[in-house]
Formats: C-alpha cells, sequence, structure tokens
C-alpha cells in the first residue's frame, strides 16, 4: 500500500504523541493472523486482517470492494514497482466500506531516517497492536505484522521463507533487511460496524472508482513514468519494444494485474446469479474480466518473441476496455 501523496510524517512535532507506550507495556505479544499467498500483497494483508476481525467478505468481494480489481498500473520500463507505486488513497477509502479503516502510521526513509524517527515509527506500531489493531508494513511487499518481541515485529512470509522482498521481521531500530533505499510504511487496520448492502452501498462507489481509474489523465500515480487504467497499455506496448519485457517486472506485472482481472471475475460470476434482471450484461463483464486475465498470464512468459507478448498485451487491453464500458452500463442499475 502506497502511502497517499499528502502523507507526510513529520516526527519534529509528534514524538510525544507517538511515544505512548507505558512503563508496564508488554515486551512481547502475539496475534493469530496469516497473510495468503496473493500476488497482489496488498488484497493479501488486507485478507489477513479481514479474517482476524472474522468479516464476511470473500477474497473476491475484498478485490472488487476495495476497486484494486480494477486497477492496471505499468512503469515505462515494467519496473515490478508497478502494482505498488499509484495512488492508494481512493482504495483506502474504499476498504472503510468493507468494515476495514486503514489509518498511516508513518512513511519514512529507511536509509536517512534518524534514531528518533526510528524510535517513533517503532512505538506507533507496538502501540497500535496493543490496542488491538492489525498493523501492515509495505516495503519492497506488503507484509502483516503478526506480533513483537524484545527484538523487533514478526512479519508474515505469505510466499517462499527464502523470498528477500519479504524479511520475517523488522528489528527495532537497525530495520535489517529493509535497508534498500524503498520507503517504509506501517498501517494500522480497525473495524466499523457499518452494515451495507453490497452491491449497492459497496459495489457502487467501486465500479465508480473503477471507470474513473480507467479514465483518469495520466498519471495518476507517484511519478510520470507510470500510468494507470487505459493509458497503462500504451506504457506496457511501449516497454516490450524497448527491451523489457524478458525482465522479471514483466512477470510480475502481469501475474498481479491478472489476478486482479481473474478475481473481477470471480466476483461478477457470483453476482449474476443474484442480479437476475442484469445477468446477461454481468455475466459479460464477467467474460471480458476473464479474458483480461488469461491475456495477462499470456503475457507473463518473458521467454517469447515480443510480437507474442505484445498480442497478449493488446488481447488484455481489448478484454478490459469491454468490461469498463460494461460497468458503466451497470453503473446506474446499483
Amino acid at each position: 500500500m502506497a502511502p497517499p501523496l499528502e502523507t507526510d510524517y513529520r516526527i519534529e512535532n509528534s514524538i510525544t504523541d507517538l511515544m505512548r507506550l507505558s512503563m508496564d507495556a508488554p515486551s512481547s505479544q502475539q496475534i493469530d493472523v496469516t497473510q495468503p499467498p496473493l500476488n497482489t500483497s496488498h488484497l493479501g494483508v488486507m485478507q489477513s486482517a479481514s479474517s482476524y476481525f472474522e468479516l464476511p467478505w470473500s477474497t473476491a468481494e475484498l478485490f472488487v470492494g476495495s476497486g484494486h480489481a480494477f486497477v492496471t498500473n505499468i512503469h515505462a520500463e515494467l519496473c515490478p514497482s508497478g502494482p505498488y507505486v499509484w495512488e492508494t488513497a481512493p482504495i483506502l477509502e474504499l476498504f472503510s466500506n468493507l468494515n476495514l479503516d486503514i489509518e498511516v502510521l508513518g512513511f519514512v526513509l529507511p536509509h536517512s531516517a534518524t534514531k528518533e524517527q526510528r524510535e517513533a515509527f517503532d512505538s506507533s506500531i507496538q502501540q497500535a497492536l496493543i490496542d488491538g489493531k492489525v498493523c501492515t508494513l509495505e516495503c519492497m511487499d506488503h507484509q502483516t505484522i503478526y506480533g513483537f518481541d524484545e527484538e523487533g515485529f514478526l512479519l508474515t512470509q505469505p510466499w517462499d521463507p527464502m523470498t528477500d522482498t519479504t524479511p520475517p521481521r523488522l528489528k527495532y531500530g537497525s530495520w535489517e533487511g529493509f535497508d534498500s533505499g524503498v520507503p517504509l510504511t506501517a498501517f494500522a487496520v480497525s473495524t466499523n460496524d457499518s452494515v451495507r448492502d453490497f452491491p449497492h452501498e459497496v459495489l457502487k462507489p467501486a465500479v465508480q472508482y473503477a471507470i474513473n481509474v480507467w479514465d483518469s489523465s495520466p498519471p495518476s500515480s507517484h511519478s510520470e513514468l507510470y500510468r494507470i487504467g487505459a493509458a497503462s497499455y500504451p506504457n506496457w506496448i511501449k516497454a516490450i519494444d524497448n527491451g523489457h519485457g524478458n525482465e522479471h517486472g514483466a512477470w510480475w506485472n502481469a501475474v498481479v494485474w491478472g489476478e486482479c482481472k481473474a478475481m473481477a471475475a470471480s466476483y461478477f460470476d457470483e453476482l449474476a446469479s443474484t442480479m437476475k434482471a442484469s445477468a446477461d450484461l454481468i455475466q459479460d463483464i464477467a467474460a471480458n474480466y476473464r479474458d483480461a486475465a488469461d491475456s495477462m498470464l499470456r503475457a507473463s512468459d518473458i521467454q517469447q518473441a515480443k510480437e507474442t507478448q505484445k498480442e497478449a498485451v493488446r488481447a488484455a487491453e481489448e478484454a478490459e476496455t469491454k468490461a469498463v464500458n460494461g460497468l458503466r452500463e451497470l453503473l446506474p442499475l446499483l
């Protein structure tokens, strides 16, 4: 979860507030939480929180209700940062419709953070955990924090334990393993007890976001090098032409965004069985998102010829365009 652009973690005026741990605070604590091995690690940590708080949402509902299922964001060189570096503030707000309220605890640059900044950052996470919130961390990937001990924070590893982007712990002060230069962001997740009708009160704002992000005039992210929505596909094609289609980032972008589209397809398949009056339209939306997902999976093969890979990207673009046009028809029906 990249922090909102306006986030400015200022230590100078907040150390007193952040250093709130009392003298009798526990030296260690763990919660029973796991992170599923989703490629979209942002949704992996939110699934952790949803399950921990015993919320009723399926994985597909979390993807769709948060709007994440509808995002495609591509760097000009197919950098693997594509799934992380974009304006996520609307996503964080949409999660509230799913009874998950997200607070940014801190945003720091590990290579330049002072001792005081590190202590305040660590203290804010520890206090949030003591307060009963589910905390997550984003650096190279998103990880759920399942506790702390005398040495630091304990982190979930959703994939192979040897994966270097998901270290098993964040050590107090030193932040060993998180010194790559990538910003370090901490989030706290709590719940609200609002009762919402999913198709009308959760899906409708998410679909509106889907249309907005697709139509967004670039850039809608943190840098001119990224393009989101409809503008992402020309970036993707150009990156392949420029020789980046056989790199790790080409594979990672395709499998993450492909997973998102597959979750959209899964959700709309289910919705068609309950919104029977609009079933044909909803089934078409599901089929188009499934075609987009399948095409992205084909594009993820970094050993194939450029033209074959570009053909798969163009097929994904065509399918996602049709899916979004279907959402435009669906929106007034919700």
